[in-house]
């Protein structure tokens, strides 16, 4: 059995490739989970926004409705509509539940989407006002803390420490 001694850097260049091959990767797999955070987060919003607009048409429905039992009533009140009016007045109706039964479509497939994401078969959103929020947005932006920035560097670096590692072959060990 033979020990080397000295192996001008081989082993010590092996090492770092290695390492910086496994940071490459932790940096890629960190990309993948803020990818599917971002996902979520979309899905979330998503069916949130979809649930508002759903009880605002139920709303409107429920105003269009009304409007429309006034006008073909028996009250004496009965404002005096033309027959277009009251046609017009249908087809605005028809359109609302049209509309209502896109976002109830939505709604479905944004929270399908945000269940399959976190795995949580009965997965909801929670029932507060959606309100609007405000952000600053930066001046400047820099990739350097990008998941595949850092995947980049470590890569490069991964392949000098090969190509160091292949140079330093040319000498035997000793």
């Amino acid at each position: 059995i033979t020990q080397p001694l000295f192996t001008f850097g081989k082993i010590d260049h092996a090492r770092k490739a290695a390492r910086a091959g496994l940071a490459a990767q932790t940096a890629l797999a960190d990309e993948a989970a803020g990818d599917i955070a971002v996902d979520a987060a979309k899905a979330y919003w998503g069916a949130k926004l979809a649930r508002e607009m759903g009880y605002m048409l139920d709303d409107g429905i429920e105003q269009i409705e009304k409007a429309l039992a006034k006008m073909t009533g028996d009250d004496k009140d009965k404002p005096d509509v033309s027959i277009q009016d009251r046609q017009r007045v249908a087809v605005l109706l028809a359109e609302a539940k049209v509309q209502r039964a896109d976002a109830r479509l939505g709604e479905e497939q944004a929270l399908a989407g945000l269940r399959a994401l976190v795995g949580i078969p009965d997965a909801d959103i929670d029932d507060s006002e959606l309100v609007a929020s405000t952000r600053t947005v930066p001046a400047t932006l820099s990739g350097e803390r990008r998941p595949q920035s850092r995947a980049a560097r470590e890569g490069a670096s991964a392949a000098d420490e090969l190509a160091k590692m292949q140079a330093a072959y040319y000498w035997p060990d000793l």
